[in-house]
């Protein structure tokens, strides 16, 4: 243990030593913060670990003099309203339900409640359930509750997707973990019935709990919504429920989106937490949030103010509904383009920003559009691979993981200078926002090593998760340009700008969906209402019209939630093609580790495809083009197996589980047009929309195909490749 004389602040308390640290920060006293930096060195608290980053880096870069407020380790206080005080100061005991509607400060306001629990009523942070809908909400949350929480410690907080609480049940229960990924829906089954039962591991997990927080509560439904009422059931009376949601913004009940429908299922009408809540036993207050803080211009917020009134609350609309909610959001927005889906070039003309979302009712639009501009843009999909962030490959694609897995600051900042700070100018896409402090700082947060190093094989094992950290991701799939999505994936996101493309024509899955007529169009308002609640300060409409009549009609769906659609052009009545859509670039399309294969499928070898993919990466990013990638097919052990081509360049190989995927919809084409039909010879267009790290576990059998260096790292670049291309089936003579 180190003497006093060797630690002169060790008395001192963190918020005296930042104090003085900000003093030193005004008056450049380099010798004073090295004292200060070194006692930091012996304390484990956020708090005083973020306090040290801010000194090193200050250390490291004394010319620009920083102002104190950069430097504070809180967030500003936020002054709360009344409204949102009487919800987050009530005892923890109480039982509310909180209608909040967009723009209304919900999230701040949950955050607000669990702090205000922890720090001002003395709950444990491990005596609190925080349930959200997506892994991006609950991380967010939990980012911002940290913050909240000063020296508090949250790090065993409960916060997660129903999902992940359904599988860490599982795992209690004895479940393995192959099961448990097979049927979510069916993790939820068995969590339920353990409650009904009363099975103790169940009952002690929930026991210890103080209070539950629900988020978007109002599209928890069918077993979800069960399981959460007999929830409520098992909870003793001291303990407090805060459920969260706006009812007007349930959105996957009766017209769930498309790609959710599946060959031969039976859609049930749903139970819903929220009406189920209004009349349990157990009575909760109910709050309301109406003030709107979200919008920066006063047109907007008269616009969210204007259409509410208009959303039908009671679960059934007719036509006329849907058709006065549709005017109201249409008028007074300016246009997005005159064209149609099939030329959308002044879709990106000079009011559509970076960031901009450009969201549509239907998935297949949404594709179609994207891929037509031919323009740099990103997708809003979950089926979609994810996007590691690709400066990890740059960094540590030829470094032997397996002897040398500890890496330190200073070796950190060299390799960035060197590989990403100096190839800043025209590769500014891979550093993906970050610079070689908070580069640093994420790794080591997410996998310290000894003596402040970050241990790189802990990175490498998160990286190569089916699901990696979020801090480890880019959110959407490409690397710049507006964002495409559809109004059900983006839900509960927002942007300065939305472009909304309202649909004009029916509804082409109205017969597969369950619930009446009635019930069906509600639910369509809603969906047209979330959709219209998104920006902040830019808004535009447009409509989703075709310049021939390719009338949508869905061939077949797929558990991997790949889009099919029927492509034939008509005139009149519908009748059948030997055309088709297929989305391309799934998870698991291509094999990615042909292109570091010890085997190269072309004449380049793995470490300059590596560099040529940063330069075809380079040029999408300064023409503001998509580069054109071709699928040519090649017999592979009597499967149909594509090469993905580009510039001449062979990058990878497509992988039987297309292949099968291919195969089922050219027969349904064949049954269609009543013909024997085979897969084209070429599927094209695809294109390329930017490169993400794949990185490859220690144990994988997969590194004893890959060339050196990338079978020691475990660490390489591969493209993101992605269509849409409408094809036609080949008809045997």
């Amino acid at each position: 243990m180190k003497s006093p004389s060797d630690r002169p602040f060790m008395t001192k308390k963190f918020a005296e030593l930042n104090t003085l640290a900000e003093a030193c920060f005004q008056s450049k006293d380099l010798g004073l913060l090295g004292a200060i930096a070194h006692e930091l060195r012996f304390r484990d608290k956020s708090c005083s670990k973020e306090l040290l980053r801010k000194v090193e880096y200050f250390l490291s870069n004394p010319a620009p003099q920083p102002k104190a407020m950069d430097f504070t380790t809180t967030p500003k206080p936020i002054k709360f309203s009344n409204e949102q005080l009487d919800i987050i100061e009530r005892p923890a005991s109480a039982r509310l339900l909180v209608e909040a509607g967009p723009g209304t400060g919900k999230t701040e306001v949950l955050v607000g409640r669990v702090a205000h629990l922890i720090s001002e009523k003395h709950i444990p942070a491990s005596s609190i359930l925080l349930m959200s809908f997506t892994r991006s909400a609950v991380t967010e949350m939990k980012s911002r509750i940290s913050a909240r929480c000063k020296d508090k410690d949250v790090a065993f907080l409960s916060a997660m997707t129903m999902d992940s609480l359904m599988f860490r049940i599982g795992k209690d229960l004895g479940h393995d973990a192959q099961s448990l990924f097979e049927s979510f829906d069916g993790n939820v089954q068995t969590a339920l019935n353990a409650i009904r039962i009363g099975n103790p591991h169940v009952s002690q997990f929930f026991s210890r709990l103080r209070h539950v927080i629900i988020d978007e509560a109002q599209d928890v439904l069918g077993v979800r919504a069960d399981f959460i009422c007999a929830l409520i059931g098992l909870l003793g009376h001291e303990c407090g429920m805060t459920v969260a949601g706006d009812p007007l913004q349930s959105i996957y009940g009766f017209t769930i989106e498309d790609d959710e429908l599946k060959d031969d299922d039976v859609v049930p009408p749903p139970t819903r937490l929220w009406s189920s809540l209004l009349s349990f036993d157990i009575s909760f207050a109910r709050k309301r949030l109406t003030v709107i803080y979200r919008v920066g211009t006063d047109s907007l917020k008269s616009h969210f103010e204007k259409i509410r009134p208009l959303v039908p609350e009671n679960g059934k609309a007719d036509k006329a509904t849907y058709a006065s909610l549709k005017k109201a959001i249409e008028e007074g927005k300016p246009p997005v383009a005159e064209q149609d889906l099939a030329g959308q070039s002044t879709l990106f003309g000079n009011m559509v920003h970076p960031n901009d979302m450009v969201l549509f009712r239907f998935k297949y639009q949404s594709l179609l559009s994207a891929h037509k501009t031919e323009r740099v843009c990103r997708l809003r999909f979950s089926e979609y691979p994810p996007v590691v962030f690709p400066w990890l490959a740059c960094l540590f694609h030829d470094r032997d993981i397996t002897k040398d897995a500890l890496i330190s600051k200073s070796d950190f900042d060299i390799l960035w200078a060197e590989r990403i700070e100096r190839l800043e100018d025209k590769y500014v896409f891979l550093s993906c926002g970050h610079n070689e402090t908070t580069g640093w700082t994420l790794l080591e947060a997410l996998a310290p090593g000894r003596d402040g190093h970050v241990d790189l094989v802990k990175i490498r094992t998160l990286a190569s998760r089916p699901k990696p950290p979020l801090e480890l991701t880019v959110p959407d799939f490409g690397i710049d340009g507006p964002i495409f999505s559809t109004i059900h994936s983006a839900k509960g996101r927002e942007s300065s700008g939305v472009h909304l493309f309202l649909p004009d024509h029916d509804d082409p899955y109205q017969e597969e969906r369950s619930g009446t007529p009635e019930e069906q169009i509600a639910e369509e308002c809603r969906v047209l209402y979330v959709g219209a609640t998104r920006p902040r300060e830019r808004f535009h409409i447009g409509n989703t019209r075709f310049n021939y009549m390719e009338v949508p009609r869905r061939l077949m769906s797929f558990r991997s939630g790949r889009k099919t659609m029927s492509a034939g052009r008509y005139r009149g009545r519908h009748r059948s093609s030997s055309c088709f859509r297929i989305q391309i670039g799934l998870f698991n399309d291509f094999q990615t580790q042909d292109i570091v294969s010890r085997e190269r499928l072309g004449t380049e070898s793995a470490e300059e495809l590596q560099v040529a993919l940063v330069e075809m990466a380079g040029e999408i990013k300064s023409t503001g083009n998509l580069l054109k990638v071709s699928l040519k097919k090649t017999k592979d052990n009597d499967n149909d197996i594509y090469h993905a081509t580009m510039n001449e360049k062979i990058l990878m190989r497509t992988t039987s589980f297309f292949s099968e995927e291919l195969r089922a919809v050219v027969r349904k084409v064949g049954q269609n047009i009543k013909r024997d039909t085979f897969p084209p010879e070429t599927i094209e267009p695809c294109y390329f929309f930017g490169l993400r790290t794949v990185s490859v576990p220690m144990d994988s059998a997969e590194l004893g195909l890959l060339s050196k260096p990338f079978s020691k790292s475990g660490f390489y670049l591969a493209p993101l490749l992605s269509g849409y291309p409408r094809l036609k089936v080949g008809v045997k003579e």
